[in-house]
């Protein structure tokens, strides 16, 4: 940053804070969960079921399967890759 100068050091800090937020809502890692009897899936860090339908799979599953999920779509939307055994 530039000594004295506190209108260039207040936007370097802004646009710094801008970017560590896009970087961070941007890296999105994998979670647990386990698919329920109606077929909903139950992520471990997340307390909700999210419905049938409203989240996408890679791999056949069937309930009661543990899975390995990736958040999509700035993290709106769920794609289960695989089963753990």
């Amino acid at each position: 940053m530039v000594k004295g100068n506190k209108g260039a050091n207040r936007l370097a800090r802004v646009m710094m804070m801008a970017a560590d937020h896009r970087i961070k809502k941007k890296v999105f890692h994998a979670v647990l969960g386990t698919v329920r009897s109606d077929m909903s899936l139950l992520l471990d860090d997340f307390p909700d079921p999210v419905p049938e339908g409203d989240w996408l799979k890679t791999v056949v599953v069937q309930s009661g399967d543990r899975v390995v999920c990736l958040p999509v779509n700035h993290g709106d939307d769920y794609v289960v890759i695989g089963r753990l055994i």
